[in-house]
C-alpha cells in the first residue's frame, strides 16, 4: 500500500526522465519508482522505498534548482492497515525509517508539514 501510494506520487513527475539537469544515473533511479510490473504492482526495491522521498525531493530540487516542500498527509491510513493485517511493528520501523530519511536528514527540503484535516463537531465536543 505504502509502494503504492508512493510510486503513484512520484508519476506525478514524469518529465524527470527527460530532465537536462539529472543525469542519466539519476533519471534511472526515478524510473525504478516508478516502474510497474505486469500485475500494475509497483516494483521500487525495499531499499529504495526506505529512501523514496528523499530521493524525490533531490531529484525535484536539482531540476528546478530550489528546495521542496514536502507535506505530508495520511501517513496513519497504512498503519492501521498494517495493524489489522498483523504486521503493524514492521510498518511502523518502515514509516520511521522512510520519514527520518525524507524529514530529517534531508538537504533537498526547505520545509515540511502534516496536513491537517479540518472537521466539524458538535458543539458540546468542543468543550
Amino acid at each position: 500500500m505504502l509502494r503504492r501510494a508512493i510510486g503513484n506520487e512520484a508519476m506525478r513527475f514524469q518529465f524527470l526522465p527527460e530532465s537536462d539537469r539529472l543525469t542519466k544515473t539519476e533519471q534511472s533511479l526515478y524510473e525504478s519508482m516508478v516502474n510497474i510490473d505486469q500485475t500494475g504492482a509497483c516494483t521500487m526495491s525495499d531499499e529504495l522505498l526506505k529512501d523514496s522521498l528523499q530521493v524525490l525531493s533531490r531529484l525535484l530540487e536539482k531540476h528546478y534548482g530550489k528546495k521542496v516542500i514536502m507535506l505530508i498527509d495520511e501517513y496513519d491510513v497504512p498503519l492501521d492497515k498494517a495493524y489489522q493485517s498483523g504486521y503493524y511493528d514492521d510498518m511502523v520501523e518502515l514509516v520511521r525509517i522512510l520519514f527520518g530519511n525524507a524529514l530529517k536528514t534531508n538537504e533537498s527540503l526547505d520545509f515540511a508539514g502534516r496536513c491537517w484535516r479540518l472537521m466539524a463537531l458538535p458543539g458540546n465536543m468542543m468543550r
